[in-house]
């Protein structure tokens, strides 16, 4: 969905409101612009995302693979939203060179990633999006056409399931029973982060945990997988026999047949946000805990009401019900869109409030002047 085009244009015009030339390249595409940035000696650091990039190397010597950055002494700075322990995020782990600055949303994560051997660790605020959405001013209440948008992954959790199916080592049986014990704790309860609770499970049978082991990574990756997947087909459930737009990457009719729902196809992530900006009100089932999303800093950049799933970052930093509201269970955020959608006066006060306090705490600027510290730039 193009997420790091994104970021990467939001980063480039606050680093060059800073003074500081950006070039974009697409690394896959154009090694060639990629071999003369390394070797160009006005070129500074690297900006990367989500660990592409970072596994860059060379053969050096004999024939031993070096960290490219580290060969040509340019250092890395990596933003990273995701778990760096994820199946998704395998291209990554090796990369520990010290010219890497690791970078992450979610402070979870950012300990784990310390734990995986990576030394140049921070967590860091995400950001709005001010150059891709415009800064002022947003679009009133009753000029927008949405009233609530959903946008919403729909995989099978069923699937995820069936990684375990065949478990046929003693260890694959153990892993197994976590599974079952852990998702089955974590679906109902939003408050409980399966990451946390996974690691807590194995800490109770005294396994030693190595979150450089494969194994450890396969039932790390399934228990998030599934959690996440299984929270939204509840949620859908329950918000069904409401006229909601939701964007999703499935058949909607098919999955949903006879809802109220109304499907939008889905596009890239900035059409989502400017769909966002053209909603009242959005919903956030959010899979971080302990972090950032980039759905919730979109709504709030586009002017809309923020209904998200349990979040510590965001319940920390905003009022609830003032700025955004946090729905505790599926049955609860049911009755809440019931009330938005039954009359929603008072939140577009809510709305503006929140996005004001993201726009000013939350800018690219913030995130830039803390990458240019951590440079000595």
């Amino acid at each position: 969905y193009h997420h790091n085009q994104v970021f990467a244009n939001e980063i480039a015009a606050a680093f060059e409101d800073q003074g500081v030339k950006i070039k974009q390249i697409d690394y896959i595409k154009e090694i060639r612009r990629l071999s003369d940035c390394y070797v160009d000696r006005h070129c500074k650091f690297f900006v990367c995302f989500n660990g592409f990039g970072s596994e860059l190397s060379l053969a050096a010597g004999k024939l031993n693979l070096t960290s490219a950055f580290e060969y040509y002494g340019k250092p890395l700075i990596d933003l990273m939203h995701d778990c760096p322990i994820h199946e998704s995020m395998v291209h990554q782990v090796q990369s520990v060179s010290s010219y890497r600055n690791l970078f992450l949303t979610d402070y979870n994560y950012a300990f784990i990633a310390r734990l995986l051997g990576f030394r140049n660790t921070r967590f860091v605020p995400s950001i709005t999006f001010p150059v891709t959405l415009g800064q002022e001013p947003v679009k009133s209440f009753c000029d927008r056409s949405i009233d609530v948008l959903l946008p919403i992954g729909l995989s099978s959790a069923e699937a995820v399931r069936g990684r375990h199916a065949y478990a046929t080592t003693h260890k694959d049986r153990v892993y197994k029973e976590i599974f079952e014990s852990v998702v089955s704790r974590a679906v109902p309860d939003l408050r409980l982060d399966p990451l946390i609770e996974t690691i807590v499970a194995l800490q109770q049978i005294g396994t030693v945990i190595d979150f450089s082991s494969v194994e450890i990574t396969y039932l790390i990756s399934s228990i998030l997988d599934f959690v996440k997947f299984q929270r939204r087909r509840d949620l859908m459930d329950a918000v069904k026999h409401l006229p909601l737009t939701v964007i999703t990457d499935q058949n909607l009719e098919a999955e949903f047949p006879g809802t109220a729902l109304r499907n939008i196809p889905s596009g890239s992530f900035a059409d989502l946000l400017s769909t966002m900006s053209d909603s009242k009100s959005v919903i956030c089932p959010l899979p971080h805990h302990t972090g950032f999303h980039e759905r919730a800093m979109g709504a709030f950049s586009g002017g809309a009401y923020v209904i998200a799933a349990p979040n510590e970052v965001l319940e920390t930093n905003f009022l609830q019900e003032h700025e955004l509201l946090i729905y505790r269970d599926a049955a609860q955020l049911a009755g809440v869109l019931e009330r938005i959608l039954g009359n929603g006066t008072g939140i577009e006060a809510a709305a503006a409030a929140g996005r004001r306090k993201a726009m000013e705490k939350f800018s690219p600027a913030g995130l830039v002047s803390a990458m240019l510290t951590t440079l000595s730039l």
